[in-house]
């Protein structure tokens, strides 16, 4: 039987340099892919969330995280796509969030690693 992936093994080992590359601001010639690459691991992290439990809210508190990741990731691609001027504050404030909300979903994994 093949042993059960970690959620801690999902994150990319270059994820810290990808998510503090978005820090250079929309004007980085390499944002988008910063930012695909985090999108790339969301979406992963739902995937087998959803496989190991029947759906990525399953489990108290992940679902609201996730959606909160993705509300900001969204946004942040909007801004990105749209190549309008945009307020670096909030640019920041999302990215603040953003550090936030991944922290404690990283927190989460430890617990559901451990179950």
């Amino acid at each position: 039987m093949a042993k059960k992936k970690t959620f801690k093994s999902l994150i990319p080992q270059s994820f810290d340099y990808h998510q503090s590359k978005l820090w250079e601001g929309l004007a980085y010639p390499l944002f988008r892919l910063n930012l695909d690459t985090i999108i790339k691991f969301i979406e992963e992290t739902k995937a087998e969330l959803t496989t190991r439990f029947g759906s990525y809210n399953a489990r108290q508190g992940v679902g609201g995280e996730i959606d909160s990741i993705e509300f900001i990731l969204e946004h942040l691609a909007k801004w990105d796509d749209a190549k309008s001027a945009v307020d670096k504050r909030e640019v920041y404030v999302y990215l603040e969030a953003l550090g936030s909300h991944l922290k404690l979903l990283f927190e989460m994994f430890k617990e559901l690693d451990a179950e």
